[in-house]
């Protein structure tokens, strides 16, 4: 009679496992993926790693396992049920972590990949003369009646933009606005971006960075 018993409840408990897995197994199958596209530019020195993230609302502490690095405009399929962080990092980047969220069956993750503030000098200590040059060889029907300097000179984004302002030449109390223009090295050369303006507008120059059209759009100051 024991043995009897023994082997109902082993055949019980062999049944439960059995369901418990089946069950188990569904859910994870019935588990969609995302299909992700990490869309950032290549800049040189800069690594963009994804890594599988321990908290789902923080881009703090330590990251879980590293999953693989990640070229611009890559495609992923990925589980829904793990949460994940771009992380941007090297030397003379801006480094931070990017929290990826699959909300989606086809989701577009877009990183922004900056130089530092440091970096950013050394270029303008090193190349503030030829942008200068550049500028007043391109911008001659504006040289005549502005002037710019290094003083106006910021390099800004990834190291290859170049806002500088233009200063009106004369004095007298008809002075003009001063001008912003933008260039960007391409193929080792400044060129001009956007022709001096007022304001420059990202709508005129949708492929210009956020952060050059920023420099370019001062804030008028608050009225007195």
């Amino acid at each position: 009679m024991k043995k009897i018993i023994i082997s109902i409840i082993i055949i019980i408990l062999l049944t439960i496992s059995a369901i418990i897995f089946f069950i188990t197994r569904n859910q994870t199958q019935s588990i969609p993926n995302s299909e992700v596209t990490f869309i950032f530019n290549k800049v040189d020195g800069a690594s963009v790693s994804l890594y599988q993230n321990k908290s789902q609302a923080s881009t703090k502490g330590n990251l879980g396992e590293k999953i693989t690095d990640l070229s611009p405009n890559i495609t992923l399929s990925l589980p829904r049920n793990k949460n994940y962080i771009a992380k941007v990092s090297g030397d003379g980047i801006k480094e931070y972590n990017s929290i990826v969220y699959l909300n989606n069956s086809k989701v577009k993750h877009r990183l922004y990949i900056s130089r530092t503030d440091q970096y950013l000098a050394s270029i303008k200590r090193a190349e503030a003369e030829e942008i200068i040059n550049g500028a007043n060889n391109q911008l001659q029907k504006w040289m005549r009646l502005y002037s710019i300097s290094s003083d106006n000179l910021k390099i800004v984004d990834d190291g290859t933009w170049a806002v500088i302002k233009l200063d009106y030449r004369g004095n007298t109390v008809l002075n003009r606005d001063s001008l912003f223009a933008i260039l960007h090295k391409d193929l080792n050369e400044w060129k001009v971006a956007a022709n001096p303006e007022i304001v420059v507008s990202k709508i005129d120059h949708p492929n210009i960075p956020s952060s050059a059209i920023l420099e370019a759009s001062p804030v008028a100051p608050p009225a007195k």
